[in-house]
């Protein structure tokens, strides 16, 4: 891990969450991350679903409770160029840039895949 900043998606929980940050790093000297949002209470049925729409970026929907989590009038939660990777647990909730990143927290923090 080489630095620690703001998560761009730090309204996502709202209260439940309040501490959230994105850890940066690399591995195999290609720079890695991870949005981690730390729970204070523990949320049920979160969901998270993801499509890539033909020549378009990747798009995703977090729900909790069967209510997306956007902000203003966002088909989405998020949009990015590459696939995103996620996992979660009663304490976190983890938005990663890589399957390795993925994998490796889970063993450490007891994660788990989201349904969609």
């Amino acid at each position: 891990m080489d630095r620690v900043f703001p998560s761009k998606f730090d309204w996502l929980f709202g209260d439940a969450a309040p501490r959230t940050g994105t850890f940066t790093g690399y591995l195999d000297n290609q720079q890695v991350w991870a949005d981690v949002h730390f729970f204070e209470r523990a949320l049920s049925d979160i969901t998270v679903c993801a499509q890539q729409p033909p020549s378009s970026e990747w798009m995703f929907t977090v729900s909790v409770k069967g209510q997306p989590q956007t902000l203003g009038n966002s088909r989405g939660t998020g949009a990015a160029t590459a696939p995103l990777y996620f996992a979660m647990s009663e304490r976190y909730f983890v938005i990663a840039s890589s399957p390795r990143v993925v994998s490796a927290l889970k063993s450490s923090l007891g994660l788990f895949d989201p349904t969609c």
